[in-house]
C-alpha cells in the first residue's frame, strides 16, 4: 500500500510542476547576432541564442527567436515583444552579440550597424535602456540577460571618427543601468566597463554556465543567476566577472520544485480527476493560479512599483578618459552649490597697468623770478631745477610751483647760504592745504636738505623762508629741486573702496609710499583654490605685511609679515568659495616708506575637487554608489560629504589612497536620518590609506563624510577615493522582525545574509495542515554560526535554537507543526557578533502528516470513529495524543489493533467511559511493534479511545495504521 501511495505522490508532484506554469503567462525574446561585417564577426552568439531559446521553451515560455537581424528586423521583433509582454507574469529578454556604451547609454548592435560616426552609430543601434524600461513597465517580472560585452573592435573605429575632446567617447562593455520597478533582474555577462569572452567552444562562458543552471528545480531565480556567475568566474579564473542588478521583492522560480504538502493534499483528489497536459506555452489545462502559479503560486505576490528617492541636482560626472574619475560639476554658471557667485565685469579683461616711464632729467638752471613771494605768484619750475635764489629783503618768502606726473619724493637742497639765514621749507597742494610741513637746516648758515613724500600726482607749491625772518642773504645761493618718482602702477589705491583689480597670475612692482601708505588690490577667484601672494626684494627699511579679505568684509587670512625688516613675506590663503577677494598691504608699523619698489607676485592654483561645495550634510554631492573619485581636504577644516543611493541592502566599502602626507584622512558613514551608521575609520599614520566598510541595512540614501583627523591640516593635492557598493543577495530585506517576515514557499532554496552585525532574518511559512518542517542552512560564511528557531502565530517558540556543528558549518533540524496556520523561522548569528556580505542558503521542506482526524488532542475534541474501519494517525508533535469517540450499541468488547508503526514509536492505548473512568494502558512489546488491546464495556454508550507514544518522548511525521472493532 505504501508503494502505491508513493507512486501516486510522484505522479501528482510531476503534474504540479506543470500546474505551476499554468497560471503564469511567460514570454521570451531571444536575439543572437554574429554575422557582423569585417572583424566584428562572432562565432558563438547564434549557438548561444538557439540553446537558450530551447531551454526557455521547455520552461513554459512562449519564445520568439531571431538571429543575425538588421536594425529594421530587430525593431520589429522588439516592438512585437513589447506588445506581447503587457500583463505577462515573466518576461525574459536574452541578447548575445556586440554591445557598446556611449555617454552612459548602452546599445545593442544589429548586424548592419553603421560605425562611420557617433551620430550614425546612435541612429543605427538599439538603446538597451529603453527596451529594459519598457519590459519592466509591462510585465510583473522582467529578466534581462545581456551576454553583450564581447570584445568589440568597433569601439576603436568609432572613437577614431570622433573628436578627441568629446566627453561621450565609446567604451568597451556596458554601463550599469538603473531599474525603476520592484520586479526586475538585469544579468551582465561581465562587470560594467569590462568585456566578456565569446568562448573557444560551442558557447560563450556565460551562456554555457547559464544553460547549466537555468533548469535547476526548486532554485530561486536570483540564486540561479549567482550560481551561473560563479561558474563563469571559476571557468575564466577570475578574468570575467559577471554582475547582477536585482530589484525583486518576491520569490521567482523558473522551474519550481514539487512540495510534499501539495502532493499529499492533491492525493486526496478523486481518482477520476483529469490529468493535466502541457499546451504550447507550458500551461496545464484546467489548472488554477491557486495551484502554484499566477500571483499566489511559487512566484509570490505581485510586485508594486518602488518609489525612487528624489535625486539632488548636483551632478558629479564620470570622466571616461580619466578612468571614471570625478570631473567638474555641471552646475549652471553663477552658482557655487546654492550660493550665488557674481563674477565682476572686469574679470575677463583686467591687466596689470604698466609702470610709469617717468625718469628724472638733468637739472635746468633757472634764475629766481621777482615777485614769487606768495602762493598765487609762485614761480613755475620744471620737475628737476637748479635755482639761483636769495632771501632778500629780510622776511622775504619764496614760492615755487611744480607739476608732478606721479607720486614720489621731492628733494630740496641748498648750499650754505650767506649770513645767518636758517632755511625752512614746506609743501602745499593745489587746494591750499599743507601736505608736508616745515623742514629746516640744523642751525643758521648750515646746508639745507629736505625730502618731501608727495602721495599723488598733481600741482604742488614749495614755500621757502628764513626760519626766524630776521636775516637775509646779500649773495645768491644755489637751490636744487630733484624728484625721485614712486613708479607704483596701481596708485592711488589706499582704501578698500579704491582697490585696483589685478589678474591671476600677476607680477609687478608696487611701493609703500608715502609713510602710512596702504595698497589695496582685488582678485577674482573663479573656483576654490590656493592664493599665494609673495613680496620679495623689499627695501631694507620696510617690513611689508599683507592680509586677505572676502567680499563680505571678513578677514580670510590675517596679517602675514617678514622675519625682519627688508625680508621676504609670503601669504598663502585657502580660498574655499569663488568670488572677489581684496588684498591689503602696508608697512608693519607704518613708520617707514620707500620710493624704491619691491617685487610682488600673485598666483592662484585651483583645487580640482569636482564635488565641491559639499562641506555639510545638506550640501552632500550625489555620486554613483560604485566609482572612483578625486577629492581634496581643502581648505583647513574642510569636510567632504558624498551622498549615494542604493536599491538594496549591502556592503559599502570605501578606500582612500594617495593621501597627501600631511593629512590623516578619517571617514564615517551616516543614514538619511542623520544617524551615524559607521563611526570614524582612521588611517595608521598621516598620509596613509584609509579603508573600511559599512553595512547598509536597507535601500535608500546614505552619506559618507571625509575629513582630516584633527582638522589642522589641508592640501590642494587630490587623493583617490574608491567607493564600491556590493548588494547583498538577500532580496528579502527588510525582514528583521516577526511583523516583517518574508513569505517563504517550502520546497525551494533562497539566499540570505546576516548584514549588518546583529541582523535577524525572519521568514513566514504557511502550513496547509499538520506536518514536519525541515530546515537546513548551508553554504554559510566561515565567520558565522547560524542559528534558527521556529515560532507559531501566538509568538510562542515551538522549536528552540538549532545550532550548527561549527562556524560556517551546516545547521539542520526540524519543527513539528501541530496544525494548519502561519509559522515563523528566525535566523541569527549565534552571538550577534559577526556579519558577512557573503550569503548562506536556506532550504525548507514541509512534509504533511495526512492525519485527517487532527485536531483531536483532548477528551473533548475526540474524533468520531466507526467500528470495523481501518484508519491512519500520527504522533506529531512530541507529546501528541490522539482521541477517538466510539459508540457501543450494547455491552461487549472494544478491540484495538495498531500496526505499521514507525520504528521510533511505541503506541499505547486506553479506553475511557462516559463518566471519565479510564482503563489501564496497553502497549506493544517493543518500539515499532504491534499493539493488540481488548477493553470490556458494560453497556451501550459513548466511549473514548486515547492513543499516545509510551513515554511521550518520540514523534514521527510518518503515520501508523489502526483498526477498532466491537464485539
Amino acid at each position: 500500500m505504501r508503494k502505491c501511495l508513493l507512486g501516486l505522490l510522484l505522479v501528482v508532484a510531476a503534474a504540479w510542476n506543470w500546474e505551476a506554469f499554468a497560471g503564469e503567462r511567460r514570454m521570451a525574446l531571444v536575439i543572437g547576432n554574429g554575422a557582423y561585417t569585417g572583424a566584428g564577426r562572432l562565432a558563438n552568439t547564434t549557438n548561444d541564442a538557439t540553446a537558450i531559446a530551447g531551454v526557455l521553451d521547455e520552461l513554459g515560455f512562449e519564445v520568439t527567436l531571431v538571429l543575425d537581424v538588421d536594425r529594421r528586423a530587430a525593431i520589429s521583433a522588439i516592438d512585437a515583444f513589447g506588445q506581447a509582454v503587457v500583463g505577462a507574469d515573466i518576461a525574459f529578454l536574452f541578447y548575445a552579440g556586440h554591445g557598446m556604451q556611449i555617454g552612459g547609454q548602452n546599445f545593442m548592435l544589429p548586424v548592419d550597424v553603421d560605425i562611420s560616426s557617433e551620430r550614425a552609430l546612435r541612429y543605427s543601434a538599439i538603446d538597451i535602456g529603453e527596451v529594459v524600461a519598457e519590459t519592466e513597465r509591462s510585465a510583473r517580472v522582467a529578466l534581462i540577460v545581456l551576454d553583450a560585452c564581447r570584445d568589440n573592435p568597433y569601439v576603436d573605429v568609432v572613437a577614431q571618427s570622433m573628436r578627441e575632446e568629446r566627453a561621450a567617447r565609446p567604451l568597451q562593455g556596458l554601463s550599469a543601468m538603473q531599474l525603476s520597478g520592484r520586479g526586475a533582474i538585469v544579468a551582465y555577462a561581465a562587470a560594467a566597463g569590462e568585456v566578456a569572452s565569446d568562448g573557444g567552444g560551442k558557447h560563450s562562458p556565460y551562456t554555457e554556465a547559464l544553460l547549466a543552471e537555468i533548469g535547476s528545480p526548486g532554485v530561486e531565480v536570483g540564486l540561479m543567476f549567482r550560481r551561473a556567475a560563479g561558474r563563469v568566474f571559476d571557468a575564466t579564473r577570475g578574468s570575467q566577472r559577471p554582475e547582477l542588478l536585482v530589484r525583486l521583492v518576491e520569490e521567482v522560480y523558473l522551474n519550481p520544485a514539487p512540495m510534499v504538502a501539495n502532493a499529499v493534499a492533491t492525493a486526496q483528489l478523486s481518482a477520476d480527476a483529469p490529468t493535466p497536459h502541457r499546451n504550447k506555452v507550458g500551461a496545464a489545462d484546467g489548472s488554477s493560479a491557486a495551484d502554484g502559479g499566477g500571483e499566489n503560486g511559487p512566484s509570490g505576490m505581485r510586485a508594486e512599483p518602488a518609489t525612487q528617492p528624489a535625486a539632488e541636482t548636483v551632478d558629479v560626472a564620470a570622466a571616461s578618459e580619466a578612468g571614471n574619475v570625478a570631473v567638474r560639476s555641471t552646475r549652471r554658471e553663477g552658482f557655487f552649490g546654492n550660493r550665488i557667485v557674481r563674477k565682476p565685469v572686469w574679470a575677463d579683461s583686467v591687466a596689470v597697468p604698466s609702470a610709469s616711464t617717468f625718469r628724472p632729467s638733468r637739472p635746468v638752471p633757472i634764475a629766481e623770478r621777482d615777485g614769487n613771494d606768495s602762493y598765487g605768484t609762485a614761480q613755475d619750475l620744471p620737475i628737476d631745477a637748479l635755482v639761483d635764489a636769495r632771501i632778500a629783503p629780510r622776511g622775504d618768502p619764496d614760492w615755487y610751483a611744480l607739476e608732478l606726473p606721479i607720486a614720489g619724493l621731492l628733494q630740496v637742497t641748498a648750499e650754505r647760504p650767506s649770513g645767518e639765514i636758517n632755511l625752512f621749507a614746506r609743501v602745499w597742494d593745489a587746494d591750499r592745504r599743507v601736505v608736508r610741513d616745515w623742514q629746516s637746516a640744523e642751525r643758521p648758515g648750515d646746508e639745507f636738505a629736505a625730502a618731501f613724500a608727495l602721495p599723488a600726482p598733481g600741482r604742488y607749491m614749495v614755500e621757502i623762508v628764513d626760519g626766524d625772518n630776521n636775516a637775509d642773504s646779500a649773495e645768491s645761493f644755489s637751490l636744487a629741486f630733484a624728484f625721485e618718482p614712486s613708479n607704483d602702477p596701481l596708485e592711488p589705491n589706499d582704501s578698500i573702496g579704491a582697490a585696483r583689480p589685478i589678474p591671476l597670475p600677476a607680477d609687478f612692482a608696487p611701493a609703500i609710499f608715502p609713510r602710512g601708505d596702504r595698497d589695496w588690490m582685488s582678485v577674482w577667484a573663479p573656483e576654490s583654490g590656493l592664493l599665494t601672494l609673495r613680496a620679495e626684494n623689499v627695501p631694507k627699511d620696510l617690513d611689508v605685511y599683507m592680509r586677505l579679505w572676502d567680499a563680505a568684509g571678513n578677514v580670510v587670512r590675517d596679517w602675514q609679515g617678514p622675519a625682519r625688516a627688508g625680508g621676504d613675506v609670503v601669504l598663502e590663503a585657502e580660498v574655499a568659495v569663488p568670488g572677489v577677494y581684496s588684498v591689503e598691504m602696508t608697512d608693519g608699523n607704518n613708520d617707514a616708506e620707500s620710493v624704491v619698489p619691491f617685487s610682488f607676485s600673485a598666483r592662484f592654483e585651483p583645487v580640482a575637487d569636482a564635488a565641491e561645495p559639499n562641506d555639510s550634510f545638506g550640501a552632500a554631492a550625489l555620486v554613483a554608489s560604485t566609482g572612483a573619485f578625486q577629492l581634496a581636504v581643502f581648505p583647513r577644516g574642510d569636510s567632504d560629504w558624498l551622498a549615494i543611493d542604493v536599491d538594496h541592502p549591502g556592503e559599502l566599502s570605501v578606500h582612500a589612497s594617495d593621501v597627501p602626507p600631511e593629512i590623516d584622512l578619517h571617514m564615517r558613514v551616516w543614514t538619511a536620518d542623520k544617524a551615524v551608521l559607521r563611526d570614524w575609520i582612521a588611517p595608521l599614520r598621516r598620509g596613509g590609506d584609509t579603508e573600511g566598510f559599512a553595512d547598509l541595512p536597507s535601500s535608500g540614501r546614505y552619506f559618507v563624510e571625509l575629513a582630516d583627523g584633527n582638522s589642522d591640516a589641508s592640501s590642494r593635492a587630490l587623493y583617490d577615493l574608491d567607493i564600491a557598493f556590493t548588494p547583498q543577495p538577500d532580496q528579502y530585506e527588510p525582514n528583521d522582525d516577526i511583523g516583517a517576515a518574508t513569505p517563504l514557499t517550502p520546497g525551494g532554496e533562497v539566499l540570505f545574509n546576516i548584514l549588518p552585525r546583529g541582523d535577524h532574518d525572519w521568514f513566514h511559512v504557511e502550513a496547509p495542515g499538520q506536518g514536519e518542517l525541515a530546515v537546513t542552512i548551508d553554504e554559510g560564511p566561515e565567520s558565522l554560526d547560524l542559528h534558527y528557531r521556529v515560532w507559531n502565530a501566538d509568538r510562542q517558540v515551538i522549536r528552540d535554537w538549532v545550532a550548527p556543528y561549527r562556524k560556517g558549518g551546516l545547521t539542520e533540524g526540524f519543527a513539528d507543526l501541530p496544525a494548519a496556520g502561519p509559522y515563523f523561522i528566525e535566523i541569527v548569528d549565534g552571538n550577534n557578533d559577526e556579519r558577512s556580505i557573503d550569503h548562506a542558503t536556506l532550504r525548507t521542506v514541509f512534509t504533511a502528516t495526512g492525519d485527517r482526524f487532527e485536531p483531536n488532542g483532548g477528551f473533548g475534541s475526540a474524533a468520531p470513529l466507526a467500528a470495523g474501519h481501518a484508519a491512519e494517525a500520527t504522533i506529531l508533535p512530541r507529546g501528541d495524543a490522539d482521541w477517538f469517540a466510539i459508540e457501543a450499541p450494547r455491552g461487549g468488547e472494544v478491540s484495538v489493533l495498531v500496526e505499521d508503526v514507525p520504528p521510533d514509536l511505541d503506541i499505547h492505548v486506553r479506553l475511557w467511559d462516559a463518566e471519565g473512568a479510564a482503563s489501564g494502558w496497553i502497549g506493544p512489546p517493543r518500539q515499532g511493534g504491534v499493539t493488540d488491546a481488548r477493553f470490556p464495556v458494560k453497556g451501550p454508550g459513548l466511549y473514548r479511545l486515547e492513543m499516545v507514544d509510551g513515554n511521550n518522548d518520540q514523534r514521527s511525521p510518518l503515520p501508523f495504521r489502526f483498526k477498532v472493532d466491537f464485539r
